[in-house]
């Protein structure tokens, strides 16, 4: 059903972008990091039913933003560290 396809993934994105983008920002800067997390969730949406079965979705579509960055990382670690510290509440956000 579509409309449960719909409502898992707007769950989802309520409940991982804000950590998603952080981790984005915090390796990319302010603007790349939020277009890197555009691009992931938009990733994500086009491939629900492959990423939603995986077991680490939010790590996937962090990878993904990274690569669909382009860009080189604004601070120092990898987007996967900055996720891995946004998940565990070690940051704080900077939009």
């Amino acid at each position: 059903m579509v409309g449960s396809a719909e409502g898992e993934f707007a769950d989802f994105v309520k409940l991982h972008e804000p950590k998603l983008r952080i981790a984005l920002m915090s390796a990319y800067g302010p603007e790349r990091g939020r277009d890197a997390t555009a691009e992931a969730l938009a990733y994500g949406w086009e491939h629900w039913d492959r990423v939603s079965g995986m077991d680490e979705p939010v790590g996937y579509l962090c990878r993904v933003g990274q690569s669909k960055s382009g860009a080189p990382m604004a601070s120092p670690g990898t987007a996967s560290e900055h996720l891995r510290n946004a998940l565990a509440g070690t940051m704080t956000d900077r939009t």
